[in-house]
């Protein structure tokens, strides 16, 4: 049987230890962390209150209110929109308010110097600037970034070697699936109608995959790595797993990592559409359209938005604590989690279908327990999953599917059963495509920090039993409107995502156990 908890000989000899000390996220939830998880697992769930809100709404209403559209534009944007067999998505409400509220709080010296552009800027970039500011305030970065340059307050040209030593080590990893599909349709429609001398110069820039890390990166002079993956639904999961693997080889100390997607407009939805992949039984109720692992699921709800977390070495992070316990009014740094594992795989089955036997998503989710084994070495087992499952019809079963064998290999179906918790968040945010990824993985985070599981809006399991029999044996499906709290302390979770063209990512995060070795040892 395979083991996925803890080395025979009791020593740990894994790489350089990560941890999560920041979160920022731009989602159709909420513009901060703090809200978004509210909406997603209620407000109080230990009473009788509001359960779990949906962020999905009417494309009409959408594209009228959220997008930040002129009048000429929504009236040709709605022309083409309307006939569309698709009438739901999950819009990011008020993101040029929440922006300037953000860029409002710039602080003395911090380097944040948000401003909102959307003529320079695509709306996705202007996601991830925000989300990333946010968790450079709740990581305690800006200040630790900045008040080391004593050559500069003394009013000398050239920064102290800490001033470049810290920019030098801290890197930026941001993916994005589509990136900017507004934004070239608009110039193509400029330069189609014979008017090149009237498109952007700042069109190239603007529209780049990579643009959202290079403006995360010129916004704090943030000198390592700098990589944009964009392996569709995946990329930001990888993007977390490069930031991940920057660290851990040396690399880098600091990386900003996540994702950023805004497609939703007439030809992302169109393209999608014509795959059959959007759902469409469900337009004139909006809210019960997405709903990962039900029977009636009928295809996803396209979402948008960006979460950024930082990911930071142990021993600088617990540094960074030590120097921020020595200043007055500097709030310590929180290590919020530990990213203990990493997979990334490939199906080579087909460009869009998932491979029906699920292997690929089999050997990501084995491979990252595996690496969790040989760096965290100790005996814990998986206490939440977060899904991929995006509300398609084969989709969802597959990966049930696949969760089964996972933990049917492991000890976790050992007697007496252990319990493993799993739903999919997209039921109430939509399906972010290359932001879904580090959206999740900041949900997963926050089930650990929190002890709440989110449940899978608008999913019957009794119907799904007596219908085809994909829920499963091993592993328990969160349901209803309001997040639970596990029975036990939930100690490791896992967050999956999968894309077109067969890419497969996994990721393991534990609580933080700052004494774990030292225990391990006695």
């Amino acid at each position: 049987m395979q083991r996925f908890c803890g080395l025979a000989d009791g020593v740990h000899r894994g790489p350089r230890r990560v941890v999560v000390t920041g979160i920022g996220m731009v989602s159709p939830l909420g513009n901060t962390l703090e809200d978004a998880w509210k909406q997603l697992v209620g407000d109080d769930m230990d009473c009788e209150g509001t359960g779990s809100q949906c962020g999905a709404m009417s494309l009409e209403e959408t594209l009228l209110r959220f997008q930040n559209l002129s009048p000429d534009r929504f009236e040709r944007e709605w022309k083409i929109a309307r006939s569309l067999p698709c009438q739901v998505v999950a819009p990011v409400r008020g993101l040029e308010e929440a922006f300037l509220e953000g860029a409002g709080k710039k602080e003395e010296s911090s380097g944040d110097s948000l401003s909102w552009n959307p003529r320079t800027t695509a709306r996705f970039v202007q996601m991830a600037l925000l989300a990333g500011s946010q968790a450079m305030r709740q990581a305690n970065l800006l200040n630790w970034l900045n008040n080391v340059d004593k050559n500069r307050e003394q009013g000398m040209r050239e920064p102290t070697y800490n001033y470049n030593h810290r920019r030098n080590r801290f890197g930026v990893c941001v993916g994005s699936g589509m990136s900017a599909v507004r934004e070239i349709g608009n110039a193509w429609d400029i330069v189609g109608g014979g008017r090149i001398r009237k498109l952007s110069p700042h069109f190239i820039p603007k529209v780049l995959t990579n643009s959202a890390a290079g403006r995360l990166s010129l916004e704090y002079g943030l000198r390592g790595p700098n990589l944009a993956p964009s392996t569709a639904c995946a990329a930001s999961a990888h993007a977390i797993g490069d930031a991940l693997r920057a660290i851990q080889s040396g690399a880098a100390d600091l990386m900003l990592a996540g994702g950023a997607e805004a497609s939703i407009e007439p030809l992302g939805l169109a393209g999608f559409s014509r795959l059959r992949a959007l759902s469409t039984s469900f337009n004139d109720t909006p809210e019960e359209a997405s709903r990962p692992f039900d029977p009636d699921r009928d295809g996803f709800v396209m979402g948008e938005g960006a979460a950024i977390l930082v990911l930071e070495e142990l021993e600088h992070a617990k540094e960074r604590m030590r120097l921020d316990a020595g200043q007055k009014g500097i709030a310590t740094t929180r290590i919020l989690a530990e990213v203990t594992g990493y997979a990334a795989t490939g199906d080579a089955f087909h460009v869009t279908a998932p491979d029906e036997a699920g292997r690929g998503a089999e050997r990501s989710m084995m491979l990252a327990l595996q690496e969790d084994s040989y760096v965290s070495n100790s005996e814990v087992p998986i206490g939440y999953i977060n899904a991929h499952a995006t509300s398609t019809p084969k989709g969802d079963e597959i990966e049930a599917a696949v969760v089964d064998r996972v933990l049917g290999h492991s000890e976790k179906a050992m007697d007496p059963p252990l319990e493993c918790y799993m739903s999919s968040t997209k039921g109430a945010t939509g399906h972010l495509l290359g932001a879904a990824g580090a959206l999740e993985a900041a949900f997963t985070v926050m089930s650990l920090v929190d002890q709440r599981i989110p449940p899978t809006l608008n999913l019957s399991v009794d119907s799904e039993v007596n219908r085809n029999g994909t829920n499963r044996s091993l592993f328990t499906h969160v349901t209803g409107t309001k997040g639970i709290r596990p029975t036990a302390d939930i100690e490791m979770a896992m967050s999956n995502s999968f894309g077109f063209g067969g890419t497969n990512a996994s990721l393991v995060f534990r609580r933080y156990e700052d004494d774990r070795d030292s225990e391990k040892k006695k």
